[in-house]
């Protein structure tokens, strides 16, 4: 998925599911310890749940573009897509959920971790190793995915299937 052509979104493959389809970009940053940011967000109905940072296209927006949003957004730093990594789709009927999410490593061009004190979505950020990733007492999105990733990052599948119940 790497070049040019990683910054338009993909046809998506026929539905999986009757509920609606959710389009999303997520990215990989590592700090210079080589630990890979997680944030913390919190919802309503499910509590707080970490993951990479990323979240929905918004309409005409590119899969390179919302990743770089969503990090500015959501911890206030400003990055660029280096490599796109493939995508995860999950179809989750609990949650009434249809993702399909194209994943990139990213590299930052400015600014420092913030969590804004007044937001009621994203409540914590951290750089974590994978020991910490593999350990964290929390519900980590895609774990088995991100410590796959972290492990064998030239061989990391380009799509994935995530099942229903998988954390």
């Amino acid at each position: 998925m790497g070049g040019p052509s990683a910054a338009t979104p993909r046809p998506v493959p026929r539905a999986r599911s009757t509920l609606p389809l959710t389009l999303a970009a997520f990215g990989y940053l590592f700090d210079e310890a080589g630990r890979v940011l997680l944030v913390a967000n919190r919802y309503p109905d499910l509590g707080t749940l970490w993951g990479l940072p990323g979240g929905g296209l918004e309409p005409g927006e590119t899969t390179a573009a919302c990743v770089c949003r969503e990090f500015a957004e959501e911890v206030g730093l400003h990055v660029r897509v280096a490599d796109g990594l493939g995508v995860i789709e999950r179809v989750k009927p609990a949650w009434r959920l249809h993702l399909y999410a194209w994943f990139f490593r990213v590299e930052l061009r400015g600014g420092a971790v913030r969590v804004d004190p007044h937001e009621e979505h994203v409540v914590d950020a951290r750089f974590l190793s994978a020991r910490e990733v593999r350990a964290w007492p929390g519900t980590v999105m895609g774990r088995a995915h991100i410590l796959d990733y972290l492990a064998r990052p030239h061989a990391y599948p380009k799509h994935i299937l995530m099942g229903p119940d998988e954390e």
